[in-house]
């Protein structure tokens, strides 16, 4: 978490967290560069010098990916709670008007026969 989110986070434990952090961070940056200016000038073996330098920076890519403690986002936006899902209701059954004009219906073509009904489509 950056420095800059944790001084502006609402949560404390973030706050004291990422001050410790940034402390580990400088104490381990100074340790590198005591550790470079020593394999350079010290005479030491450069690959135990290659192995110390190797270890601090993934320490220190360790501490730099630490990550916040509360979440970034509001737990009590009612957003965020769970719901139940949400069931559609059944349709409701519309009432079926008996035409009292159908005499019969034909079950092989679904042909309605009404009475006094000549074909044509003048009233």
């Amino acid at each position: 978490m950056s420095r800059l989110r944790a001084t502006l986070s609402s949560a404390p434990i973030d706050r004291a967290v990422q001050a410790h952090v940034a402390t580990a961070q400088k104490a381990l940056r100074q340790a590198l560069d005591v550790c470079l200016r020593q394999g350079k000038e010290g005479g030491y073996a450069p690959a135990h010098v290659a192995r110390v330098r190797r270890d601090l920076m993934a320490a220190l890519g360790a501490v730099e990916s630490v990550r916040r403690v509360v979440p970034s986002y509001d737990a009590m936006d009612p957003d965020f709670q769970p719901t139940q899902p949400y069931v559609r209701p059944e349709p409701a059954e519309v009432p079926v008007e008996e035409d009292e004009d159908v005499v019969e219906e034909d079950a092989a073509d679904k042909t309605v026969i009404v009475e006094g009904y000549d074909g044509t489509t003048e009233a």
